[in-house]
């Protein structure tokens, strides 16, 4: 039974048809990972390597940590300060104190007290990439140097530095929070670690102080102002009674219910007008923050949820602006976005923040409009419920009220300044330092676990991409079911390629042909007995006898594998003849020293008979039959009826006829002689010849319509193709493997 593979079962069969890479499978990629086992485990070794290499350019930073609890005071705070101090602890109040913690105007206070502005690492090291790379890696690019500046700008710098070296962190949904500080010294880290903590601390008893202070001071002027009123309101009281000789028991008519409401109404005026003081104050104090911006002394500022989600959202947009600045420069586009972003926090926090303050003046308008309400109103009472209504006694009882309601709200004020005196006494900030920063000891970065474990699995993972990829990249033929998937053609043998010590014996290097013949139970034998019993099976009804041998390209070792084929069926006692069919290149002759004998070329042009051209190989039952002359063009030659008659008159004298001929993607008298013969075989170079030229070379065989047989995979390296799979370590050499472990290799043409 004849295989003849139609074009169609034959994978990109046309010329410049392209390769399709084989699918991937667990076996396969674990194929591809063994061959490449090496650079699989090199590649992590370069990485960690690389990864210790960085660690040690890396000067160390450590990083220090202060834990500070909230916990506010709740005194009987007076003026501005009452409505903050019965704030509750809560998320805004929590961010508000994270926000002071990052603020520029506590780090200014900590940059000052602590000297930064003239310290290397915050003030004097100069900016840009190439200084970021000196003082990240001072041992690649050396040290960086120190800049003069002045000292606002040093000052400045150390701001910024200090701000992005800087974490402030809410543990948990407690009220403690963390203040991380990182500095190239354990010891400097813990220091201005505890310095911001401190500093927070200082700034609230100030701002407590402060506020303290400001409300005694405006007691003090507004008891000044209504002991004037006081004053001159019993004066007025006295000049009327003198100039009217009128005595205390003057008293005028009129109903006990108008009395009464003009007792009620002198109670609340009078209450009004003390509270109208407070509402003055409250206005002043918003009035004074809206100019000044000292958003803490305004307690509505303080209790105000959107207040605090736009500081929060101002202190972001800070820091980002900060980090963008350092990084890129002042003209970055980055940095110039968010400046305007910072500027919009700001319009929208000062709106907010006037809004407050018109709702206070609104309150306090609303209050005088009720006070000169009641005021209209007592004189209507007064003027109603008169019945003597002398002018002396009159005016005598308006002065009288005047007087009293001026001595209420003396006495009222002057009780509100000696609470507020009282409170001039220590104060006890919100917060406390309940863990100070201590010296880490151990830098935090870098950590040596990170650049060894990292690059590790970095390099782990890029062997093994590479491995793949260089794995999926191979285009050649390798196993037996390559060539069975890719060329759609059995795979009749795998001939293994015979190393230098294996062609050696008493010292004297033995040729292919001589070791065949010495060594017939080798490996390289055996793949030969293979390749023959794969041609037999493949037409069982009509076993070939004339068997054409080529090859896709030139180099693969078909002259050479033909020759030791034709001795190894000659071995078994068949009547064995090889013709060398490579008019242009004739490798057989070559190989067997029969170059300047006659052959083919004088028996097709009649100038020399068949026996003339035979030479018999030593003892063997195989004949030789060389190329004889050159020719030119051989094509004409191959293509006659003469060389067809030769061919059939071969077939009739000999057990097998072996044919090599070109290779096919060379010429096309490979094609032509694979027409004569009864099947052909293709010669694939082991990890050589590319799969698309060998798929072009059996499309030309089959569009020839050329019998194949199948493949032979010639120069097989066993040793490495047990990387590619199982099974293939055991083949051939099973029981031989002690003869064939030299080094070298051999190639033939």
């Amino acid at each position: 039974m004849n295989i003849n593979v139609p074009l169609s079962n034959i994978p990109a069969t046309t010329p410049g048809a392209s390769f399709t890479p084989q699918g991937l499978n667990v076996g396969r990629i674990i194929a591809m990972l063994r061959r490449r086992l090496a650079l699989v485990l090199v590649m992590p070794v370069l990485f960690i390597a690389l990864g210790f290499g960085v660690f040690s350019a890396i000067p160390p930073q450590y990083r220090a940590s202060a834990f500070l609890l909230i916990e506010p005071k709740r005194v009987n705070a007076v003026g501005p300060e009452a409505e903050f101090a019965s704030i509750s602890v809560d998320q805004m109040k929590i961010a508000s104190v994270v926000s002071v913690l990052e603020s520029s105007v506590l780090l200014t206070r900590v940059v000052r007290a602590q000297g930064l502005a003239d310290d290397p690492e915050f003030g004097t090291q100069p900016r840009g990439w190439w200084a970021l790379a000196q003082s990240v890696l001072p041992g690649i690019f050396g040290p960086a140097a120190a800049v003069q500046d002045a000292a606002e700008t040093r000052e400045a710098r150390a701001v910024v530095r200090l701000e992005q070296a800087t974490r402030v962190l809410r543990v948990g949904f407690n009220y403690v929070i963390r203040i991380d500080v990182t500095a190239s010294s354990g010891a400097k880290a813990a220091r201005l670690a505890n310095a911001i903590g401190e500093a927070y601390l200082t700034d609230q008893l100030e701002t407590k102080l402060d506020a303290v202070r400001r409300a005694s001071n405006w007691y003090a002027d507004r008891l000044v102002e209504l002991r004037s009123s006081m004053i001159a309101a019993e004066t007025a009281v006295e000049r009327i009674r003198s100039d009217f000789n009128l005595t205390e028991s003057d008293r005028g008519a009129g109903s006990t219910l108008q009395r009464q409401a003009l007792t009620e109404l002198s109670a609340q005026l009078t209450q009004i007008q003390g509270e109208l003081g407070q509402r003055q104050s409250r206005l002043e104090v918003a009035q004074r923050v809206q100019r000044t911006g000292n958003l803490e002394a305004l307690p509505e500022v303080g209790a105000s949820a959107a207040i605090a989600a736009i500081r929060g959202q101002q202190s972001d947009v800070q820091r980002r602006l900060a980090d963008a600045s350092q990084r890129f420069g002042p003209r970055h586009p980055d940095v110039l976005r968010l400046e305007e972003e910072r500027r919009a926090v700001d319009r929208q926090l000062g709106a907010e923040v006037g809004r407050i303050v018109t709702q206070i003046r609104n309150e306090f308008d609303a209050m005088q409009q009720q006070r000169r309400q009641l005021e209209q109103q007592l004189t209507r009472l007064t003027q109603e419920g008169a019945t003597v209504n002398t002018g002396g006694l009159v005016q005598l009882r308006e002065a009288q009220r005047v007087a009293e309601a001026a001595r209420l709200l003396y006495d009222s004020f002057l009780n509100r300044a000696r609470e507020a005196e009282q409170q001039h006494g220590p104060q006890e900030a919100e917060a406390r330092i309940i863990t100070p920063a201590t010296n880490p000891g151990a830098p935090s970065f870098p950590r040596l676990t990170w650049f060894i474990g990292l690059p590790l699995l970095a390099g782990l993972a890029g062997g093994v991409i590479v491995a793949l990829v260089l794995g999926s990249m191979e285009n050649w033929i390798v196993t037996t079911s390559d060539a069975e998937r890719e060329l759609g053609l059995p795979a009749l043998a795998t001939v293994p390629m015979l190393l230098d010590n294996e062609l050696r014996q008493s010292g004297r290097r033995m040729d292919i042909i001589e070791y065949l013949a010495t060594r017939p139970l080798s490996r390289f034998a055996e793949g030969l007995r293979a390749a023959r019993v794969g041609i037999q099976l493949s037409n069982v009804d009509d076993v070939p006898t004339v068997v054409h041998i080529t090859s896709a390209m030139p180099g693969e070792g078909k002259s050479t594998l033909a020759a030791a084929f034709a001795i190894s069926a000659a071995a078994a006692g068949l009547r064995v003849v090889i013709v060398d069919c490579d008019l242009r290149h004739p490798s057989v002759s070559k190989l067997f020293g029969l170059s300047a004998a006659r052959g083919v070329v004088d028996i097709v042009s009649g100038q020399a008979s068949l026996d003339d051209c035979l030479v018999r190989y030593k003892d063997f039952a195989l004949e030789i039959i060389p190329t004889g002359a050159q020719l030119a063009h051989s094509g004409e030659l191959i293509g006659s009826k003469r060389f067809s008659d030769f061919v059939a008159a071969l077939r009739e004298r000999y057990d097998l006829v072996v044919l090599d001929s070109p290779p096919l993607l060379a010429v096309s008298d490979a094609r032509l002689i694979g027409t004569l013969a009864m099947t052909s075989v293709v010669v694939v170079e082991w990890r050589s010849t590319p799969t698309e030229a060998v798929q072009q070379a059996i499309g030309l065989l089959t569009k020839a319509q050329v019998n194949i047989a199948g493949v032979i995979i010639n120069k097989v390296d066993l040793r490495r193709m047990r990387a590619y799979g199982y099974g293939y370590g055991y083949g051939y050499g099973y029981g031989y493997g002690k003869y064939y472990r030299a080094q070298s290799k051999y190639y033939s043409n």
